[in-house]
């Protein structure tokens, strides 16, 4: 057998072409396969949102086999195998945070003791797929811009989802978020100096 070329096709449960909601690797073709040997080739098949834009969506993948055989073309129609592609998620991270926060104040000799403020995230799943096992791993916060050349630093001590207790950990977990639901987490920081958050960046003033 020479000249081995695989063509995978893709069809809807009305044997509409399909192939192009679907990303598929490797699209490499075999060139020959010697007498009493086997050569086993493999793709992986990715859908795209289109594919299950509401609902699982039965599709059937089969293909044509080609290859050169003591000089002739042959062509051998695959027999297709059904699969059934379920919905994406679409997440929407909304972030917020308190305007106010209590620490040291600068101009005065007595040294205040910081009061932690909160940074949460609300994520929203607007598609029509389950997020599973949805967990989000922070860092500390690191500042990249300091116009003022302010002494103040930023630290994460702990994190909360919904109402669940505080944990001393950069991390929250946040389950399973069916479509059209929304789901809160929490972090506690708190600040070396005090002031205010403004706008939807994270600019810092002394108040």
């Amino acid at each position: 057998m020479e000249d081995v070329q695989v063509f995978i096709d893709v069809l809807s449960s009305n044997d509409t072409n399909s192939t192009s909601l679907f990303g598929i690797v490797p699209e490499t073709n075999l060139t020959s396969v010697m007498m009493e040997s086997s050569s086993l080739f493999s793709w992986i098949i990715v859908p795209s949102n289109e594919a299950a834009p509401t609902g699982p969506t039965e599709y059937n993948i089969g293909g044509t086999l080609k290859y050169t055989f003591n000089g002739t073309l042959i062509t051998v129609e695959m027999a297709p195998a059904t699969i059934f592609v379920y919905p994406n998620p679409s997440l929407i991270f909304n972030y917020f945070w308190e305007r106010d926060v209590y620490s040291d104040d600068p101009f005065t000799d007595e040294i205040e003791p910081p009061v932690p403020f909160v940074l949460g995230v609300m994520v929203t799943n607007n598609g029509a797929g389950d997020a599973k096992d949805l967990k989000i791993t922070s860092g500390q916060p690191k500042i990249v811009e300091n116009e003022k050349v302010l002494l103040i630093d930023f630290k994460i001590i702990g994190s909360q989802v919904g109402l669940e207790e505080l944990e001393p950990s950069l991390e929250v977990t946040l389950g399973n978020v069916e479509p059209q639901e929304t789901v809160v987490a929490y972090w506690e920081m708190i600040s070396t100096l005090q002031g205010t958050f403004i706008v939807r960046t994270f600019f810092f003033f002394l108040f």
